[in-house]
């Protein structure tokens, strides 16, 4: 199966307008997939449950994504990119909406699931997509550009959140970005360069197996090695940290500004990586990222602070976590090619996700079992710093790669080998 694209997908007013509506899809994402966190402390209050009793719920949205970056890549394949893109959208609109009227855990779950499904299934198409589009030599930073639209999302959340909270109630996080989500499915489905699948083989989406090639295998391995530690401690931080601030003396209404300035935070590391890893690689900036992390992580834990020093510490801490979900999806783009990126992507946040399932999963049952917020934060330092060695030896294969595949044109003009080993270039048509 292969996908051809049509005429209006062609030219710089085609890629600049695709790439912009993924990104306002990743949007939506980002600030759908963070309204339970934001509502978890006044529903607790309200309902008259611990905190914890939310954990199924907030676990439940990991797991569906789990299954949706599994899916997204066959899907793709049969029906074309930009259709899995629209339909994610209203799929996890229509859940996140739907949970505005529910009044049971249970059914906040089976919402959460599906709503899941659709977050995992639109980021994969939506960076494989903005990234045939664009030109050469956009095409590697077109996956940080796109998922940038994360942390985007997360921050409109946290700083919109408090305010919807006060006037509206808690019902307003979930129906009005969902909405809003789905009137931009309606333009995604106008907008969006249409494809064509064709039949002329198997489906290259689903070759898994492509992703473990010769000269991409190691790097493979140590990309979702590192995707499952870094989404393990950002989800911990994301999921638990306006219930988490409870502890350090604000109320359910004030917490969610806490999450807006992380998510604020990562936006700028985002940027920073962006910038960064063309000067040193994105590799090596996934290693400061995780070093300073740890380090804040600790800092939270260990040192009290004013509250003005408490919520610039999350701003840089969200800097720092930024590296991992962000540069994974980079660095899949840059390490496959275009028939397994959509895969690529896909799987690798998926590792990447199993982890932000069980991170969740493990802060409720420490908050379950009487632990600290304080204790949990300085816990998290210690998978940052693995995480930061998986990034160190990527780093290293990154060089010893662009070493070996440096060379020099028969007129003397250097050429350098991509930042990481690739599967064979695309089969012209």
């Amino acid at each position: 199966m292969r996908e051809r694209f049509s005429p209006a997908a062609t030219g710089t007013r085609g890629w600049v307008r695709t790439t912009a509506l993924v990104f306002l899809a990743i949007v939506a994402d980002g600030f759908d997939t963070a309204a339970m966190s934001l509502v978890v402390p006044t529903l607790s209050r309200e309902w008259h449950l611990a905190p914890a009793a939310f954990t199924l719920p907030l676990v439940a949205t990991n797991l569906g994504a789990v299954l949706g970056y599994v899916l997204s890549g066959r899907l793709a394949a049969r029906f074309g990119r930009a259709a899995v893109v629209g339909t994610s959208v209203v799929v996890f609109s229509v859940a996140t909406a739907a949970i505005a009227v529910v009044g049971s855990i249970p059914a906040m779950t089976v919402l959460r699931v599906i709503a899941g499904a659709g977050f995992g299934c639109v980021l994969p198409a939506a960076v494989a997509l903005a990234a045939d589009v664009a030109p050469a030599r956009a095409r590697d930073g077109i996956g940080i550009v796109v998922t940038l639209g994360l942390p985007v999302g997360s921050t409109l959340g946290g700083f919109l959140g408090g305010q919807l909270l006060t006037g509206w109630g808690w019902p307003s996080i979930f129906w009005l970005p969902g909405l809003a989500a789905l009137l931009l499915a309606v333009a995604l489905f106008l907008l969006l360069p249409r494809t064509t699948v064709t039949a002329s083989g198997p489906l290259p989406e689903g070759a898994v197996r492509r992703l473990f090639a010769p000269g991409v295998r190691g790097s493979t391995i140590l990309l979702w090695s590192y995707a499952f530690l870094v989404f393990i401690v950002t989800y911990v931080v994301l999921s638990w940290l306006p219930t988490f601030l409870l502890e350090y003396g604000f109320t359910p209404a004030d917490a969610p500004l806490g999450a807006g300035l992380i998510a604020l935070g990562g936006l700028a590391g985002g940027v920073v990586l962006a910038l960064g890893a063309a000067a040193v690689g994105a590799p090596r900036m996934m290693v400061a990222g995780c070093a300073a992390g740890a380090l804040l992580l600790g800092v939270l834990g260990l040192v009290p602070m004013s509250t003005g020093l408490l919520l610039a510490v999350l701003a840089v801490l969200g800097a720092a976590l930024a590296a991992g979900p962000i540069g994974q999806a980079g660095l899949a783009v840059a390490l496959y090619d275009s028939a397994s990126r959509a895969t690529g992507v896909g799987f690798a946040a998926a590792a990447g996700r199993i982890g932000s399932v069980i991170g969740p999963g493990v802060g409720g049952l420490l908050l379950a079992a009487g632990v600290g917020a304080r204790s949990i934060l300085i816990g998290v330092a210690v998978p940052t710093l693995l995480a930061g060695g998986l990034a160190a030896l990527l780093a290293s294969r990154t060089k010893s790669t662009k070493d070996e595949m440096t060379d020099e044109t028969p007129g003397g003009e250097q050429v350098s080998a991509d930042p990481l080993p690739r599967l064979p270039a695309d089969r012209q048509e």
